[in-house]
C-alpha cells in the first residue's frame, strides 16, 4: 500500500481509516466527541443528583414517619392509662366512703355491701383493659401460667393436676400478667 492510499483510508480525525458503524452516520470530530461526552457526563451527574435528592427525601420521610409513629404510640399509652385511671377513681371514692362508714359505726352488713360494690367496680374497670383471672383449680399444671409452690401426694387425680390455688393468676389479652401460685398433685 502506498502512502497516498494510506492517507485516503484515514478518517478526518487522523485515525486509521475508520468508517462509520452505520451507513449514513457522520464521523465526529474530536471536539464534537468531547462536547457530546461532556453533555452525557452532565446528564449523568444530573440524574445522580436527582437520585441522591430522592433518596434523601425518602429517608427524611421515613424518619418523620417513625417519629409520628412513636408520638402516636406514646399518646395511645397515655390515653390507655388515663382511661383506666378514670375508671379507678370511683373505686377509690367508694373505698373512702366505706372507710368513713366503718369509722362512724355502720353495721357489718352495710360495710360488706360497700366492699362487694367496690369489688364489682374494680373488676369491671380491670376487665375493660382485658384483665381476667385464670382458672387454675383442677387444671393440668402449665409452667407458663402457674407457679408451683407446693406438691401433695394424691391418688385421686392425675399427676400434675392443680389441687389448690394459693394466689390467683391473671391474663391480659392472653398474656400472663401474674402466674397463679398453686399446689400440684404428685404420685407417691
Amino acid at each position: 500500500m502506498t502512502d497516498s492510499e494510506t492517507l485516503e483510508n484515514q478518517s478526518p480525525n487522523g485515525g486509521p481509516g475508520r468508517t462509520p458503524e452505520h451507513p449514513g452516520e457522520i464521523e465526529l470530530s474530536p471536539e464534537e466527541m468531547v462536547r457530546r461526552l461532556l453533555d452525557e457526563r452532565e446528564s449523568l451527574l444530573a440524574e445522580r443528583d436527582q437520585a441522591k435528592d430522592h433518596a434523601l427525601r425518602t429517608l427524611a420521610e421515613m424518619q418523620n414517619f417513625r417519629r409520628r409513629q412513636q408520638d402516636e404510640m406514646s399518646s395511645v399509652r397515655k390515653f390507655a392509662t388515663e382511661q383506666l385511671v378514670s375508671q379507678l377513681i370511683p373505686v377509690l371514692d367508694n373505698f373512702e366512703r366505706t372507710l368513713a362508714a366503718a369509722e362512724s359505726g355502720a353495721s357489718l352488713e352495710t360495710l360488706l355491701d360497700g366492699v362487694r360494690m367496690i369489688d364489682r367496680q374494680l373488676r369491671t374497670a380491670l376487665e375493660s383493659v382485658q384483665l381476667r383471672r385464670m382458672e387454675a383449680l383442677g387444671q393440668p399444671f402449665n409452667p407458663d401460667h402457674h407457679e408451683a409452690i407446693a406438691a401433695e401426694d394424691s391418688l385421686e387425680v392425675e399427676e400434675g393436676t392443680i389441687l389448690q390455688e394459693i394466689q390467683p393468676g391473671y391474663l391480659m389479652a392472653d398474656r400472663v400478667v401474674r402466674p397463679a401460685m398453686v399446689k400440684v398433685s404428685r404420685k407417691s
